[in-house]
């Protein structure tokens, strides 16, 4: 008997509790933007690295949540080659998408980006995770043809205005010529532009946060991480990496 009465008191402290973490998720959400070859991949390895400790677990995510599979792959039954979910290339698609496959597009991977934050990175944040994307639909400002979207901006922050967003977004900025160094396929011009892009939207929404990358990667990333450090659990100390 003063087991079950225990247990019965204790109902409303559960309760109480999984109401805290469902509006307050202890986890934190953030993502990184930056021109292609600017290093986003080694420098969220390193994020990893040092603030898995931290929290429960660390989940990643390139470009959307992923709850949705790849319109190439519905239409092909293959994954696509290029990490944004479709090949810039295929030959039955006309070469210039037109207004009509734009509006496909964003609205079937706004659902992705909507439900799957909801059903996937929202519960792991409520499972107090650590969740990083490198990208997110922030990309469509800065390399829509690729993803297939000829859509005038007005167009692009109507419908992202539907989508969920990271709690933090870190914009990778670099001199052009050390970001050719490691993509020499792209012209000093293309990066240019690319970093102009990324500047315009950090202008339209808040949560984006400009970081000059032109340091080595561990300096880049440790600069990140004192910038998250009030969302970090109460718990955590930042220390460095060679204590």
């Amino acid at each position: 008997m003063p087991h079950l009465l225990a247990s019965l008191l204790a109902v409303p402290r559960h309760i109480r509790g999984f109401a805290v973490r469902m509006l307050r998720p202890p986890g934190v959400f953030i993502a990184l933007l930056g021109p292609d070859g600017v290093g986003k991949t080694s420098i969220l390895d390193t994020i990893e690295r040092r603030l898995k400790p931290a929290f429960s677990a660390v989940k990643r995510h390139h470009w959307r949540p992923g709850l949705l599979p790849s319109l190439n792959r519905l239409r092909t039954g293959n994954e696509a080659v290029t990490p944004i979910g479709e090949k810039a290339n295929m030959s039955s698609v006309e070469g210039r998408t037109r207004m009509l496959p734009s509006l496909i597009r964003l609205i079937y991977y706004g659902i992705d980006f909507t439900l799957g934050y909801w059903l996937r990175i929202y519960t792991e944040m409520t499972r107090g995770n650590l969740v990083m994307c490198d990208r997110y639909f922030y990309d469509y400002f800065v390399a829509s043809e690729p993803k297939r979207v000829t859509a005038p901006r007005w167009v692009l922050r109507t419908f992202c205005a539907f989508y969920p967003r990271p709690q933090r977004v870190f914009v990778l900025t670099a001199d052009p010529e050390r970001v050719r160094a490691r993509r020499a396929d792209l012209t000093i011009a293309e990066i240019e532009r690319q970093n102009e892009a990324l500047r315009a939207v950090a202008q339209i929404y808040p949560e984006l946060e400009l970081i000059d990358s032109n340091l080595d990667i561990n300096a880049t990333a440790e600069r990140i991480i004192h910038r998250m450090a009030k969302n970090m659990p109460k718990n955590f100390t930042l220390r460095s990496e060679n204590e």
